[in-house]
């Protein structure tokens, strides 16, 4: 574990998100193995429906990561504050809070999976395909959110490094059964949705034998039940993360609305180039979790003098990444596409959507930035407000009226489409940095004297 309240302020973020950033990639990886299974393996359709389950997976996913990313900030302020006996509470209200939301996402999306299918529009051709992938998956998503929470609170310790063993493990056993599954017992889109809930499973039953014996080793025992005070933070620190991620995911559904009216083709390239895409977009997200830990422990050790460097530290890294990714969507592009497609037009479509992607990426690495760093001091409300300002009034409104007005069907308007979700990252920005000039000085003037008041209240030596 890492303490994240000593050392120099850029080495320690590294130590810190370098494991998370090397978990996702592999994950990320897979997820490209797992499109390449579906798409030159299975077609073209059933590279649709992953597609078209994606924005209904990350919903729930959204939901489980926001309740999740609550355990890291309440741990990271219990840690930074030394009160760290406290966190075996944590550990089994967060058992308790995700089995049990699991089994009521579940129960829903079971129930509507056909209703929703429908309002979107799925193409017909593709709706069976992605009933059988998304009812699978569905099933697996209780030992997922059990996982999330206990890496979530890994993180808030300090310890990035045990996630990315259990994860990277996860990934190469789920890699290896996709290939099993369809290659060789020829079980099609089932197999592979099949084989991520088994990886779920393992993870998450590894991630509570890792826990509970760390915590046994420490020496921090007791809190074998319900908190009614953990879970009162939870809900203030957890809904509107879930607020937040949720907005994020129902503009992906709304976007599939716009998207599905295009035909099979269109929807397979967006599918392809939006989940490579996750590839530049991830570390974003990564530094931004790994910001909040950071934050959280200096807040709770009252170490204000550290929480702006580690701000400026990030958003330094995060601007040299954008700059990676530029030049490789921009140069690669259409070698990318073409590694989960032989369709040489669907290739095309996705690697419009991948260059224009790329110009935008800054801003949204400064954005997440500050999104972390506001997350940290105990503030979940306010990226969750940004977010659902940038998608339902930018990016919604670009995209339909730039893809649907007059003559939408040629070129430059049909690439109007792809430009919703990079100009809603600018504005995010630029309510980011408003908000943070408006929030951080009261923030930081709360913990300095939060740290007083703490050394006032220890006996003189």
């Amino acid at each position: 574990m890492i303490d994240l309240t000593q050392g120099r302020v850029l080495k320690t973020i590294l130590r810190f998100t370098v494991p998370m950033f090397l978990g996702y990639v592999f994950q990320q990886a897979y997820n490209l193995v797992d499109m390449a299974v579906l798409g030159r393996l299975l077609g073209t359709e059933a590279l649709s429906a992953s597609g078209a389950s994606f924005p209904l997976l990350f919903l729930w996913s959204s939901i489980a990561q926001g309740i999740g990313f609550s355990f890291t900030i309440i741990v990271a302020h219990l840690w930074g504050s030394g009160q760290r006996d406290r966190v075996t509470r944590v550990f089994y209200t967060s058992l308790f809070v995700s089995v049990l939301l699991g089994f009521v996402i579940v129960t829903i999306g079971v129930s509507s999976q056909q209703a929703v299918f429908r309002l979107m529009r799925l193409p017909l051709d593709v709706f069976p395909y992605a009933i059988e992938y998304y009812e699978v998956l569905l099933y697996g998503l209780v030992f997922n959110f059990g996982y999330f929470s206990m890496a979530s609170i890994m993180r808030g310790m300090g310890d990035s490094h045990t996630p990315f063993y259990i994860g990277l493990a996860g990934n190469i056993l789920n890699a290896g059964m996709d290939v099993l599954f369809v290659r060789r017992l020829n079980m099609g889109i089932w197999g592979v949705a099949l084989a991520t809930d088994l990886c779920f499973v393992v993870s998450f039953f590894a991630a509570i034998i890792i826990l509970t014996r760390r915590l046994n080793i420490i020496g921090l025992h007791g809190g074998y039940s319900l908190d009614k005070a953990v879970l009162r933070n939870v809900l203030r620190l957890g809904l509107p993360g879930v607020g937040q991620r949720s907005i994020t995911a129902i503009g992906f559904i709304l976007f599939f609305f716009l998207v599905n009216n295009f035909g099979t083709d269109i929807l397979a390239a967006y599918t392809a180039a939006s989940r490579t895409s996750l590839l530049a977009i991830s570390p974003a997200m990564i530094l931004g979790t790994a910001l909040t830990a950071y934050v959280g422990q200096n807040f709770g050790a009252g170490n204000q003098d550290r929480l702006h460097q580690g701000l400026k530290a990030v958003m330094a890294l995060g601007f040299a990444l954008s700059v990676v990714f530029l030049v490789l969507f921009t140069l690669f592009s259409r070698l990318i596409m073409s590694l989960f497609t032989t369709d040489s037009h669907v290739a095309f479509l996705g690697s419009q959507y991948l260059r224009i992607v790329a110009l935008f990426l800054v801003f949204f690495y400064l954005m997440q930035a500050l999104f972390g760093y506001i997350k940290g001091l105990g503030n979940t409300h306010t990226p969750m407000r940004i977010t659902w300002l940038y998608i339902f009034f930018v990016q919604m409104p670009v995209s339909y009226f730039g893809a649907f007005a007059p003559f939408s069907l040629t070129p430059i308007n049909f690439r109007a489409l792809w430009y919703g979700q990079p100009v809603a990252w600018s504005v995010g920005f630029v309510l980011g940095i408003r908000e943070y000039f408006r929030i951080s000085p009261k923030t930081l003037t709360y913990s300095k004297h939060k740290k007083r008041d703490r050394d006032d209240s220890e006996p003189q030596r």
